[in-house]
This record gives C-alpha cells, sequence and structure tokens, in this order.
C-alpha cells in the first residue's frame, strides 16, 4: 500500500475552531465515531460533539488522550498560524520582490 503526505492550509476564526476542526479530520481519517474515540481517549460522553463543534474547550490531557486513541503525534493537533511576508499576494503565494524587466 502506498503512502502520501497531505499538508493541508485553512482559514478559521479562532485557534478553537482550528483545533476543532483538526479534531474531526484526524478522527473522521482514522474511521472512529465520535462515541468510540470518547472511549478509546477515555473523555466524558458526548464531550466529543461539543469539542467538534467548537463550544467546548479541550484540555491538554485530554488532547494527549485524543492524539494517543489516534495514534497521531501530539504536534499534529496544534494549529500553526501563517504569517505571510510583505510580498504576499492574497494567493497563498509569496512572490519575489524582484520586478521583472
Amino acid at each position: 500500500m502506498q503512502t502520501f503526505t497531505v499538508s493541508l492550509e485553512f482559514s478559521c476564526a479562532s485557534e478553537k475552531r482550528a483545533l476543532s476542526f483538526l479534531i474531526e479530520l484526524y478522527r473522521r481519517s482514522k474511521g472512529f465515531t465520535r462515541s468510540q474515540l470518547e472511549q478509546a481517549a477515555r473523555l466524558p460522553a458526548r464531550s466529543l460533539d461539543r469539542i467538534e463543534q467548537g463550544t467546548r474547550d479541550v484540555e491538554v490531557i485530554e488532547l494527549q488522550q485524543i492524539a494517543l486513541a489516534l495514534d497521531q503525534p501530539f504536534d499534529d493537533f496544534l494549529p500553526k498560524q501563517v504569517k505571510y511576508g510583505q510580498n504576499n499576494t492574497g494567493d497563498g503565494f509569496i512572490r519575489s520582490a524582484r520586478k521583472s524587466q
């Protein structure tokens, strides 16, 4: 079986929303239902529903348990803020400051 690496970039209004999106993304990619992941990560019932909706915060220990249950590195669940340089074109690419002649 071949393995591929995918890098995603998405916009969210807050770090909390980004984290809830990442948890749901990894949960679905591993084929877990919410209740299955709650059981595997020893989370309270229906807590994952509220986490993925963005209405409940995730404690660090809970995030560690989720990462272990999904067999993902903990750092994968830490949203990274992307900062563009001054030559940002708005299309996701940073252009060279050099002008073509």
